[in-house]
């Protein structure tokens, strides 16, 4: 089975996780610190009303991670948040898949100067990737276009080299003049954070089958559920950096890693408890986990014993 390198900084983007709690504290302490990230994410969030306000057609968002997210009012949220879906996570999934195709192929090229790679692909290309057979129907071609558009116009926060960046981590810069609209070739660049382009050896993977998204699509019929999306990937990395063939997670870090922690707020803990059991069902369908035993730790609080298989 062929299998890609998916590096771990994307996932912490994805989840929400890539602010460590030293990172927060300093955003509550530093004052400095707490006032440059404040000017970058009040400038992105006054583009963003704008652009929505004279819309172009395209709907403008930010993603928020934990330790800042608290910090927006809920009518500004309501304005610019928009959480990752499901198809854009496999959207993601699919993008590091062909870049590194790209690569193989010497058809990824680094942008210096801007810290990005080009490459291009097509919507056959990413259809594949995406799970989705050749007699595809309008419904999915309509909802793949519309999570690469998406994933276009979302600012992600994350930090870099001393810095705070703003900005969207896939970018479509134009598109290709072929007749077939599935062989249109799209020019895509990629933010850093889906390789070490520099090779400082700063990055960490693990590995993510090829096919991920197809075995996804066929044992979870319909709408897929980002929360479980999130769980298979963090169980591959858990089953890749492990030399035992169990893990452990407590309850409360399960629901940081599946962005569950909206459900908490509105007391709905029954969404909770069958977004995690139908994450690990999913992890047993597609072969990935055998058992899961349920038990306390040192804090008597709930956690979940996973063995691979």
């Amino acid at each position: 089975m062929k299998k890609m390198n998916y590096p771990s900084r994307l996932l912490k983007i994805e989840s929400g996780q890539q602010f460590s709690s030293d990172q927060v504290s300093l955003f509550e302490s530093d004052t400095n610190y707490k006032k440059t990230l404040a000017e970058k994410v009040d400038k992105a969030i006054t583009q963003i009303i704008d652009l929505n306000e004279n819309s172009d057609g395209m709907t403008y968002s930010i993603e928020l991670p934990k330790g800042i997210s608290h910090n927006i009012g809920d009518e500004i949220k309501s304005k610019v948040v928009k959480e990752l879906t499901a198809y854009e996570v496999r959207i993601f999934t699919s993008i590091v898949a062909l870049a590194q195709l790209a690569k193989a192929r010497s058809e990824l090229f680094y942008l210096e100067k801007i810290n990005r790679a080009y490459f291009e692909v097509t919507l056959t290309q990413i259809f594949k990737l995406m799970g989705i057979a050749a007699g595809r129907g309008k419904k999915d071609g309509d909802l793949v276009k519309k999570s690469l558009l998406s994933l276009q116009s979302k600012k992600f926060i994350y930090h870099e080299d001393e810095q705070f960046i703003v900005s969207p981590l896939v970018q479509i810069h134009g598109y290709g003049t072929e007749k077939n609209i599935w062989d249109t070739s799209l020019k895509i660049t990629v933010d850093s954070c889906f390789f070490d382009f520099a090779k400082s050896k700063k990055h960490t993977y693990f590995l993510l089958p090829f096919d991920i998204n197809k075995r996804l699509r066929e044992v979870n019929k319909g709408r897929p559920n980002v929360s479980v999306e999130l769980l298979v990937k963090y169980l591959y990395q858990s089953k890749h950096c492990s030399n035992v063939s169990t893990v452990e997670y407590s309850h409360s870090r399960l629901v940081d890693i599946m962005n569950l922690s909206r459900y908490i707020k509105n007391k709905n803990y029954p969404r909770i408890k069958a977004a995690i059991k139908k994450g690990f069902e999913t992890a047993k369908a597609i072969d990935l986990i055998e058992k899961v035993e349920e038990s306390k730790n040192m804090f008597d609080e709930l956690k979940y014993v996973i063995h691979f298989k």
